[in-house]
């Protein structure tokens, strides 16, 4: 029969308060009124034209949009359940670094659900207050509120 399917979103304003501005690299780093550090590259071309009149301490009402949508289909003979995500930025609030391949992490976020994600080379991480990059991570590490851009991942349940 018909397979299940959906989608459900919910949006939040804040104002968030720009702690650092990267027009060359298309990147900018946001602060929260509750403190917390979220980095975001820019990738549609008139918002990052935009960040050339952005500095740091200048304050900006934000709307953040966060949606799911779902559909089913059935797992090949012998695979696993999964669900793939196939575009979007990929917030980690706390979790923690299982394996390092190349460029590829795979993560286990609190929940115990793993998800494996690429990253850029060039792509910068914050680690004691450093710059770093995917090759400074090791398993282990922890990681709180992390953000990543990302083109394709994959969400295994209990890998």
């Amino acid at each position: 029969g018909k397979r299940p399917a959906g989608y459900v979103s919910k949006q939040h304003k804040r104002t968030v308060t720009g702690v650092a501005v990267d027009p060359e690299h298309r990147s900018v780093v946001f602060q929260a009124e509750d403190g917390t550090l979220f980095p975001v590259e820019v990738e549609r071309r008139e918002f990052a034209q935009k960040l050339q009149g952005l500095r740091a301490g200048d304050q900006l009402d934000v709307v953040v949009t966060e949606a799911i949508i779902a559909g089913v289909t059935a797992a090949a003979a012998g695979e696993k359940p999964s669900l793939s995500r196939q575009t979007g930025t990929l917030i980690v609030d706390r979790g923690e670094v299982v394996r390092v391949l190349g460029n590829t992490l795979v993560l286990r976020n609190e929940k115990g659900r793993t998800v494996k994600v690429t990253v850029p080379s060039d792509f910068k991480f914050q680690l004691d207050g450093k710059q770093a990059t995917v090759g400074d991570l090791k398993p282990g590490m922890k990681l709180t509120r992390t953000a990543f851009r990302i083109v394709d991942s994959d969400y295994v349940e209990g890998e």
